[in-house]
């Protein structure tokens, strides 16, 4: 199947687990049970540690085909889904805390509209539990990024890529509202199983850097779908307007992301999802 994800935006004023840099073993494992499971809501087994969560996972694996067979498939699928949210947050908010932006930053004059055509930052990680295939590239030299993700049996899995640029604004007077313009097209196959789900988002970002980090003040869910027992050739146009305030002397950051994430719990039918041939977001601001 040929797969192909292009966006362009302008800007205007585990037991297999594999976690790119995720520690699931960095805090002490919760003594959390399939009993005491039954008696939780969702959002109680959302509040469950990564570690927890991971044990579960690996308890839900060991099982016989008759165990298995009496477990509540429905509390397996929280679990999947609380491990993925858990491990693609902890992996992605490492890179909010950067280095000084100094270092790589485009002069944007205030009140002057200015096009920025090369991404000089980008990064992607993968952090999977169970039978999961994945790739995935964030390739800041040609501006673009790509992620495939695919599993056929119990197991969670996430993958995010993100490619953007920072910027340094210039002038003086105080800030100024402007509006930050993604404009462009993404595509992708998205297919969940019986009985399992898949999901691909597109997020239109805006940061401040703010004491030695990253702080997130606009965002954009540009697509966002997550299909069970269906098939979708999902995607479209991009036109995103983020409205910011801008100020001389501060250093913002844009960036697209494009994640995606798989939850097969017990007896399911697996779940994928693909990015289009040759796989890559192809980006510039203005």
């Amino acid at each position: 199947m040929r797969k192909l994800v292009t966006t362009l935006f302008s800007i205007i004023f585990l037991t297999s687990v594999v976690t790119g840099g995720v520690d699931v073993s960095a805090q002490a494992i919760k003594q959390i049970t399939y009993q005491d499971l039954l008696g939780m809501s969702k959002a109680e087994i959302f509040q469950l540690d990564l570690p927890t969560l991971q044990s579960l996972m690996d308890y839900f694996g060991s099982l016989s085909k008759n165990d298995a067979q009496k477990i509540d498939n429905q509390i397996v699928m929280v679990v999947c889904n609380a491990w993925n949210a858990k491990s693609s947050e902890l992996s992605y908010s490492k890179t909010l805390k950067a280095e000084s932006p100094g270092l790589r930053s485009v002069s944007v004059t205030k009140g002057v509209d200015t096009t920025i055509y090369s991404a000089t930052l980008g990064d992607a990680a993968t952090a999977y539990t169970g039978d999961i295939d994945v790739s995935y590239n964030s390739d800041v030299g040609f501006n673009r990024n790509q992620l495939d993700i695919s599993g056929t049996w119990l197991g969670a899995g996430n993958v995010w890529v993100y490619t953007g640029e920072s910027f340094t604004v210039s002038g003086s007077g105080g800030s100024q509202q402007a509006y930050i313009r993604f404009n462009g097209f993404s595509y992708a196959d998205v297919s969940g199983g019986l009985n399992s789900s898949a999901t691909f988002t597109v997020t239109a970002e805006v940061y401040q850097y703010v004491s030695g980090a990253w702080s997130r003040i606009a965002y954009s869910d540009v697509y966002d779908l997550t299909t069970g027992g269906s098939y979708d050739d999902y995607g479209g146009s991009i036109a995103e307007a983020l409205s910011v305030s801008l100020a001389p002397g501060n250093t913002y950051q844009v960036r697209l992301k494009t994640y995606a994430q798989i939850d097969i719990p017990l007896f399911s039918f697996g779940a994928f999802v693909y990015s289009y041939s040759p796989n890559y977001t192809l980006w510039s601001v203005t």
